[in-house]
């Protein structure tokens, strides 16, 4: 895959008065395009694309929100009514989360949600406590 995937970009740029035959200014931001595309073909990027997976399932089975979307790192959490939704995300910052709420006209009217992002990065314990943040937030609104 690696081959084919520079030889694709390769490819793709040659011939141009930028490509990396040409040795211009587009030859080096090819070359750094290579890096994290030689960071996803490597092992420790399938380690990290398992974590981050981990991680999106742990937070959707904690807040029992289902996959409708094919697998994603944004978990949308319905909420339905904009002015809970705001509210919720207000709540949530204030407790040092940072999930925006989305609504209308973003989203059809009634289906305001809380956008969260989950990243390889996130520790478990971090998702735990957003997950009963929220829980407990929800619960008084």
């Amino acid at each position: 895959m690696r081959f084919g995937l520079r030889s694709t970009l390769l490819g793709a740029s040659a011939g141009t008065s930028s490509g990396p035959s040409a040795g211009g200014a587009g030859s080096s931001v090819f070359v750094s395009a290579l890096a994290p595309i030689d960071f996803l073909l490597s092992a420790e990027g399938e380690e990290r694309r398992l974590l981050l997976w981990r991680n999106i399932d742990m937070l959707r089975n904690q807040l029992a929100v289902k996959s409708t979307d094919g697998g994603s790192a944004i978990v949308p959490l319905i909420v339905s009514d904009e002015h809970a939704a705001l509210d919720l995300s207000s709540a949530l910052q204030t407790e040092r989360f940072f999930v925006p709420a989305i609504r209308y006209p973003t989203v059809a009217k009634g289906t305001a949600r809380l956008r969260i992002t989950v990243t390889a990065a996130h520790e478990e314990d971090q998702i735990r406590s957003l997950a009963e943040a929220i829980k407990r937030l929800a619960q008084r609104k």
